[in-house]
């Protein structure tokens, strides 16, 4: 899917977002991001081979990084300004709870569980992404990518009675 390009660009923005000089209500969205973008950038490989259904955020999401890059690396010598970088770290937390959500459906995440799962509480309980809401992030994470998980496991299981000659009943 790609990701494996943007593993130092994930790496920097990780670095400078905790970096950031952030009072509490930016500070707990860019850690949360920055650890995300650490385990992406850390499994890249992974998440290339393991992420199908949700492979329409990743062309956004590559801007989004560039975007993110671009500010972060254009404020100069000042200061980036906290409140446009929690705007693009906002983004950010979207589309990487996205690509978590399915590589956790799928596998259950790795060695970066407690990561993965910080991003996925944060964003089922910040208030931020309810289901039902109507936007294209929550429909997919709360009904695309657990139907394609289940309809993934159904193939499986079909698979594996017909290679044992078993009909299901």
């Amino acid at each position: 899917m790609n990701f494996t390009p943007l593993v130092s660009d994930l790496a920097f923005c990780a670095d400078a977002l905790e970096n950031l000089p952030a009072g509490e209500r930016h500070g707990a969205l860019f850690r949360i991001c920055a650890g995300a973008m650490r385990i992406l950038a850390g499994h890249a490989e992974e998440y290339d081979r393991e992420i199908n259904d949700s492979r329409g955020f990743v062309k956004h999401f590559q801007e989004t990084i560039q975007d993110m890059v671009s500010f972060l690396k254009g404020s100069g010598s000042f200061a980036p300004d906290p409140d446009v970088a929690y705007e693009k770290a906002f983004v950010l937390v979207e589309e990487l709870a996205v690509f978590m959500r399915e590589k956790h459906l799928r596998s259950a995440c790795g060695s970066e569980n407690k990561v993965c799962r910080k991003l996925l509480d944060f964003f089922e309980s910040s208030g931020h992404w309810r289901p039902g809401d109507g936007t294209m992030v929550t429909e997919y994470y709360y009904v695309v990518l657990p139907v394609a998980a289940m309809s993934g496991l159904i193939n499986k299981l079909t698979d594996l009675l017909a290679r044992h000659d078993v009909s299901p009943a």
